[in-house]
């Protein structure tokens, strides 16, 4: 007489399916949300001065590396592997983790700026024109661009410029600045009709 064993795992590649589509569906998700953390840090970045004791890149490349090294060295990846690529491991691991969170943390002090302005101002200040731009991309700059001198800094704003009637201009721009107790944020320039003011 035989016997047949009924199975009672008929639903689990199912339910493995349903799994990996949640978790597809989830990675993409969090890559949309760090691909428009990223392209918005971008469009910002070249209208904010973070003014620290400490430049922001090295805070942000400590911290990366701080949080790295937590996560991953793991005791699982110690188990029975041979030393050599024990090391390969650490160090793929390491570098992207690295990686990954000084793109995340870079430009959280960029979004304290622009989101916590703790008072807007409107000022005159000196500005020039210069020939090239500030870089727009890895291999090419703006024609010309324009420097701002920022009262709260004593920094620059460094922007593409394309107005080709600069020479009519006063020496001096009217800029509005939304500023706290870590940088500035410009919000708007104006270089002619200063009378109006």
């Amino acid at each position: 007489m035989k016997y047949e064993l009924k199975s009672w795992n008929t639903n689990i590649p199912h339910e493995d399916k349903r799994k990996k589509l949640i978790l597809k569906t989830i990675i993409f998700i969090l890559f949309g949300f760090f691909m428009l953390h990223v392209l918005f840090f971008i469009k910002i970045s070249q209208r904010i001065i973070v003014s620290l004791p400490i430049p922001d890149i090295l805070i942000s490349l400590v911290f990366a590396v701080f949080i790295a090294f937590i996560f991953s060295f793991r005791r699982k990846l110690l188990i029975n592997k041979p030393i050599r690529k024990r090391v390969t491991q650490y160090c793929n691991r390491f570098y992207g983790i690295t990686c990954l969170c000084f793109i995340i943390i870079l430009p959280l002090f960029d979004y304290y700026v622009y989101f916590f302005p703790k008072e807007t101002n409107t000022y005159l200040t000196y500005y020039e024109i210069t020939t090239p731009g500030p870089r727009i991309g890895r291999f090419s700059n703006c024609n010309k661009g324009i420097k701002i001198h920022d009262q709260y800094t004593s920094d620059i704003f460094f922007l593409c410029f394309n107005d080709k009637k600069h020479s009519d201009y006063n020496i001096q721009a009217l800029v509005t600045v939304q500023s706290n107790s870590i940088g500035s944020y410009l919000v708007n320039y104006n270089l002619s009709r200063l009378n109006q003011y």
